[in-house]
């Protein structure tokens, strides 16, 4: 018996493509609720062939607070186990954790702004003093942007810790990142996924950092439902043998394109595009060099009266 792949994760909507995916092409999962679940640590199997985490340190916005903590000691369980993972216990400690990504991001010798981890609001106006303003104070475990602050000046950093601002900005785990701000260059930010340690894609994401500092794509990058249109023209079913005809011009301008070098890298071009071209030539049944050898090479000397005599004798048609 096939064993489930298991998709542990918490989000009610995000992954709902996934699930109708996995249905379409009839693969054996099971959902894992990471914030409703438990596990026994002395087990020695497990029933999934593969588990996907999939939970996001955003978990607790949507009440979901126990899922970030209770996925890591159940995926550290896998693997102690020998059960596949994608987003293991490592990833996932490096995604519910700010500082250990700048720690990494150092390590790589990778350019990231300057930054300084705090564990008190006491420690965040010194902090800041060994840093350029603006500066940014969030959460080490965070996600959606959530709790965020930009300061512009000192005195507003000041304002700020009076009034009881930042306390919320230490997080889950009392953690706080006080870092430069870089504003995004032509206000928008490039956010890279890999797997497997391979480029998988980049998105372009444009953002007000006025509305919140949310640059997840799942959230921002949502398409406006659009009113359907009404009295949409139906497709019309064409003629076999007038598919036929098309069939055969489309192979006529593929040739025209290889013959005049005119076809791009992506393919063929539409062949609105390809008016322009010169027609192919139609291939003479008999070329003019070859009946001119055989006329004038016997007695050039006869001159062109004697020249066209021969030329109509010889394209006559038979009696």
């Amino acid at each position: 018996m096939v064993r489930p792949i298991g998709i542990l994760y918490e989000h009610p909507e995000w992954f709902s493509p996934l699930f109708a995916e996995l249905d379409r092409r009839d693969l054996p999962y099971e959902r894992i609720a990471a914030h409703e679940h438990r596990f026994d640590p002395s087990a020695r199997s497990s029933p999934y062939s593969l588990v996907v985490n999939r939970v996001s340190p955003s978990s607790y916005l949507r009440g979901h607070t126990s899922a970030i903590f209770h996925a890591q000691q159940y995926l550290a369980h896998l693997e102690a186990i020998g059960v596949p993972l994608v987003n293991g216990s490592r990833a996932h400690a490096f995604e519910t954790s700010k500082a250990r990504q700048l720690t990494l991001l150092a390590a790589l010798d990778l350019p990231h702004p300057r930054s300084q981890v705090v564990n008190h609001v006491s420690q965040i106006e010194a902090a800041a003093g060994e840093l350029s303003f603006p500066i940014i104070v969030k959460p080490n475990v965070g996600g959606s942007g959530a709790l965020m602050r930009r300061l512009a000046t000192p005195a507003e950093l000041s304002h700020a810790l009076v009034n009881g601002e930042l306390a919320g900005a230490l997080g889950l785990d009392h953690t706080a990142i006080v870092q430069e701000y870089h504003p995004p260059r032509d206000g928008s930010i490039v956010r890279v996924e890999a797997l497997d340690g391979r480029f998988l894609y980049a998105i372009r994401i444009y953002s007000d950092p006025t509305e919140g500092f949310n640059l997840c794509p799942a959230d921002i990058c949502q398409v406006p439902n659009l009113p359907r249109r009404r009295n949409r023209r139906r497709r019309r079913r064409v003629p076999r043998e007038r598919a036929r005809r098309r069939a055969l011009l489309l192979r006529r301008e593929r040739a025209l394109q290889l013959r005049h070098g005119r076809a791009d890298a992506a393919g063929l071009r539409p062949i609105r595009a390809l008016r322009g071209l010169p027609r192919t030539p139609r291939r003479p049944r008999r070329s003019l060099p070859s009946r001119r050898r055989l006329v004038t090479s016997p007695s050039r000397r006869r001159g062109r009266r004697a020249y066209r005599r021969n030329v109509s004798a010889s394209s006559a048609p038979p009696r």
